[in-house]
């Protein structure tokens, strides 16, 4: 036991909290020195880079248009374009123009998804049950692309929660290859599941809504807290308050915390109610100020040559809205939509897009209503479809 919490507190180190600044600048200097061979950090004179000041000066801003043209070479086997070492998955992700992204899962990737989630165990470390107890992921199924598994962060992440040896038993919902059913998938984890001390769950809302109907069908009970008397944390990577009282009538007293994502890559997690806590140990980030960017929009200018007031961390000012830039390997100066406010120097707090037609909150929720319809819909149940038209999420769980 005392290992396991003793790696916990490695993880939760404050001091990437404490010491942003000196922070930020060790993880781009090691991203920089272990892409400076590939064919991106040839061409953009990585080899020359000392400090963030040269890093700007010869890395230009990029979207995914100017991505993709080293991820076709990779995906065509060439090596050592965008990063050095050996891309084992595929992020797939939809860019605000809603064209698909493919992006390299990384180790330092994986490594943030781990983190992130860890880190919100750490705080709960001197409860046993959080360690010992079992964790619901990988309710998402990657697929397979040129020999690689392809899918968002939670189907990508599942897998590199089981590898974690800090944790309980990680349950997933896993099948051969050959085999996609989603219905059988999940039969095979309510197995698992109803029988097992269950105290958390890394899942998209809607679909762990559709997974705890299919557990209470099997075991003839509503009242899943019988099943998981332990269950009290949920992590997403949505916005999960549309979900929550449902999942509160379901689960009990269930915290919910989120791991925030930004073209499926970790930047950040929830580790407290004022916002999010960057992975300043992962990423590297930088922030355009939002006016700036419409200023920009309205000259005409482009966002490789503009010449924006770049914010860290430590220099945006509370309260003003920023265009979110990471560099992680693979994706250097990278700008995927997102608009952030900065909370305070530790937190920021997701806003919305840089396109003003990109998908709103509110769409999403009308999305994910029309999935849980389809739910109903299974039933064939004519009643149950027109309750679910009018109060889907109340009906259809019996609250």
């Amino acid at each position: 036991m005392s290992s396991v919490l003793n790696v916990l507190q490695c993880v939760d180190d404050p001091s990437w909290i404490r010491r942003p600044g000196e922070t930020q600048e060790k993880v781009l200097e090691e991203i920089v020195h272990e892409n400076v061979s590939t064919r991106f950090g040839r061409e953009y004179l990585f080899r020359e880079i000392r400090s963030t000041e040269d890093f700007r000066k010869s890395v230009p801003f990029s979207m995914y248009c100017d991505v993709e043209p080293y991820i076709q070479r990779m995906m065509c086997g060439e090596n050592d374009a965008l990063i050095t070492e050996h891309t084992a998955a595929w992020i797939e992700s939809v860019g605000l123009n809603k064209k698909p992204k493919l992006i390299p899962y990384t180790q330092d990737m994986a490594g943030g998804f781990r983190d992130a989630f860890l880190r919100l165990f750490a705080s709960r470390a001197e409860d046993w049950a959080y360690v010992s107890g079992n964790v619901i992921a990988g309710l998402e199924h990657p697929h397979m692309v040129r020999g690689n598994p392809a899918g968002d962060i939670l189907a990508l992440g599942s897998s590199t929660l089981k590898s974690t040896p800090v944790l309980g038993r990680v349950i997933t919902p896993q099948l051969p290859e050959s085999e996609i059913d989603w219905k059988k998938r999940w039969k095979r984890a309510i197995q698992q599941v109803s029988r097992q001390n269950v105290i958390s769950a890394i899942v998209d809302p809607v679909l762990f809504l559709k997974f705890l109907r299919m557990v209470q069908s099997d075991n003839e009970t509503v009242d899943i807290r019988q099943l998981w008397p332990d269950f009290s944390l949920v992590v997403t990577t949505v916005s999960a308050r549309p979900f929550e009282n449902v999942l509160k009538s379901l689960l009990g007293q269930v915290e919910f915390r989120r791991l925030y994502c930004t073209d499926e890559v970790v930047v950040g997690v929830q580790l407290d109610e004022k916002g999010i806590v960057p992975l300043l140990d992962h990423c590297f980030l930088e922030f355009i100020p939002l006016n700036q960017w419409r200023e920009m929009e309205l000259e005409g200018g482009t966002y490789r040559e503009y010449d924006f007031d770049i914010e860290t961390m430590e220099t945006a000012i509370p309260g003003e809205e920023y265009v979110l830039v990471m560099t992680t390997s693979g994706l250097y100066r990278y700008i995927p939509g997102d608009t952030v406010a900065m909370v305070d120097n530790l937190h920021i707090e997701p806003t919305g897009f840089i396109d003003e037609w990109a998908v709103l909150p509110e769409t999403e929720i009308m999305q994910q209503i029309v999935l849980l319809r389809e739910v109903a819909r299974d039933s064939a149940d004519s009643h149950q479809l027109v309750a679910v038209e009018s109060e889907p999420l109340r009906y259809l769980f019996r609250i």
